[in-house]
């Protein structure tokens, strides 16, 4: 009976890791902005497909550093350490992220574009997370 009860285990860990997986890009899809869902319906072609990009990634990033000033004014001096920290670690992880992603796309426009998309999304998450902390505090 052993046997039969691990294998059917590990399956079922496999197939819930791999749902939440697949799920995760998809949900993250709900952090975009409505301007950038809509440019991206519109867009025909790469070029257009890209500026979309470009727009949605300044969009996310001055998000995120909004939301950051908002959650620093909330926190007391040993917070804001912690807070500054944990930013500065982020920002490694995620250009850490982005140099791998380099060497493992290629260099074709559509990689180029699954890189800007990759980023915009941890971006994202990031500012989500950012969020969470100051409806904490708030």
């Amino acid at each position: 009976m052993k046997k039969i009860l691990l294998p059917c285990l590990y399956s079922s860990l496999l197939y819930s890791f791999c749902t939440f997986v697949s799920a995760a890009p998809i949900e993250s899809q709900k952090l975009l902005s409505q301007s950038y869902k809509t440019c991206d319906n519109n867009a025909r072609g790469i070029i257009e497909q890209a500026s979309c990009l470009k727009d949605e990634a300044e969009r996310q990033d001055t998000q995120l550093n909004n939301t950051y000033k908002k959650l620093q004014s909330h926190l007391n001096t040993q917070q804001k350490a912690k807070l500054l920290t944990s930013q500065r670690l982020w920002l490694q992880s995620h250009q850490s992220d982005s140099e791998l992603e380099t060497i493992l796309y290629g260099n074709s426009q559509p990689d180029n574009l699954q890189l800007e998309w990759n980023s915009i999304q941890r971006i994202a998450i990031r500012t989500t997370q950012l969020q969470r902390y100051l409806d904490l505090v708030q």
